[in-house]
């Protein structure tokens, strides 16, 4: 069991689709994180501006995740100032909750790229981690998708940054390692549907249907608004 489990679930959200959404079902279903923190990333500086207002997708972000259990939406990011960096968002969320458990929720590509974060490796060892699969709904995850994640996790365990925690009760995760300063990375097998926001983006611009990819009410506030070139039908 996790103590006093505080989850983190950042992203761009650029839009926000169903693959986000049920992330954090799925989370809250097998670690029960009070409060799951949704976290819009503020445009970062080395990538194209995002395409739509902080404001618009802050509240796309709040019809999706409303009826997540526990889930609260966090406007830190946003509204910080400098660079969006992780390591600056998990000292944030220790400090508003002493003595919790921080949980940074993550995908594969996404741990994969830790090492080229900002503060590698103290972003690793400031909070602990639950990393999660994004196969899809009808198939097992890819034998590349779960050897670049292996392969990761092999290579942090040779550098002396995780160790494997063969004696501990791994449930809910599959498999569990320590870093040096006793935080955790989980990996969580979860079957999730491959969704892209990229791809969101260019079926709305040609005019193409999205209802299958991001929640209703999404959509609507997609079409109200003419966001990414839709128009409202």
């Amino acid at each position: 069991m996790i103590s006093n489990p505080i989850g983190i679930l950042g992203g761009s959200f650029d839009p926000v689709h169903n693959g986000h959404v049920e992330l954090a079902r799925e989370v809250q279903r097998r670690c029960g994180f009070k409060p799951l923190w949704i976290v819009p990333t503020k445009q970062p500086p080395h990538k194209p501006p995002y395409e739509i207002s902080d404001p618009h997708r802050l509240e796309m972000v709040r019809l999706a995740f409303d009826g997540v259990p526990e889930a609260r939406i966090s406007n830190f990011e946003m509204e910080s100032d400098g660079p969006s960096y992780a390591i600056r968002t998990i000292e944030y969320f220790t400090r508003q909750h002493p003595g919790s458990s921080i949980h940074f929720i993550l995908g594969e590509d996404a741990f994969h790229d830790l090492p080229k974060w900002h503060a590698f490796p103290d972003v690793l060892e400031a909070c602990s981690y639950v990393v999660a699969s994004r196969a899809g709904w009808d198939q097992q995850p890819t034998a590349s998708t779960l050897s670049k994640l292996s392969r990761r996790l092999e290579q942090l365990t040779k550098a002396g940054l995780l160790r494997v925690l063969e004696d501990a009760d791994p449930a809910p995760f599959a498999r569990v390692f320590a870093t040096r300063t006793g935080t955790r990375v989980c990996v969580l097998e979860a079957r999730l549907p491959e969704i892209s926001s990229t791809a969101i983006r260019v079926r709305l611009q040609l005019g193409e249907n999205v209802t299958d990819l991001v929640p209703s009410a999404v959509e609507r506030y997609l079409k109200t608004n003419n966001l990414y070139g839709t128009k409202n039908s």
